[in-house]
């Protein structure tokens, strides 16, 4: 995965949060006052950052629907292209 940027960590800090304490993700105006963020639009710039950095995936189309990635579920992705090919060849 690829470093957050300060607000970007800051983001996701209050968004695992806010997951744990109420079950479901926060809005992206309740983002944008926990943060002191002056719009939802620079929330959605941070959002789509973090996405495309790994550590969240955002289901478009659904009210408050995302989900934190954990880094040891996604080690898959970090395995070469050749140890895959060589284990599949052996079975």
């Amino acid at each position: 995965m690829i470093s957050l940027t300060k607000r970007q960590s800051e983001l996701l800090a209050f968004i695992k949060d806010y997951l744990t304490e109420h079950g479901y993700a926060p809005s992206y105006r309740e983002m944008a006052a926990a943060i002191d963020a002056s719009s939802t639009a620079v929330i959605h710039g941070f959002m789509k950052g973090i996405e495309a950095r790994g550590h969240i995936r955002i289901r478009y189309g659904e009210a408050r629907a995302l989900e934190i990635i954990d880094p040891d579920e996604s080690r898959l992705a970090t395995v070469p292209t050749e140890a895959l090919y060589g284990e599949l060849r052996r079975r």
